[in-house]
């Protein structure tokens, strides 16, 4: 589906990863990142393969930065 990625355009897209991910290399999820036109992404800290339950206050934090910047523009 990577061919796919670019046709998400003007689709606001944040993608996060935890930063002790095994399971999901970090370059596979940056790759992704580069494909979508104007997406986002960032790295949780202290987090693993399931962020939101291993960090939620830094998801929820990124998730509201990243809500916030959609309703300015």
């Amino acid at each position: 589906s990577t061919p796919l990625l670019r046709t998400l355009a003007g689709v606001p897209t944040l993608l996060l990863i935890g930063e002790r991910d095994a399971r999901t290399p970090r370059a596979s999820m940056q790759a992704m990142a580069d494909q979508i036109p104007g997406a986002r992404f960032d790295i949780v800290p202290d987090a693993g393969h399931v962020a939101p339950f291993e960090n939620p206050a830094a998801v929820i934090s990124r998730l509201r930065e990243f809500l916030d910047e959609l309703s300015l523009g």
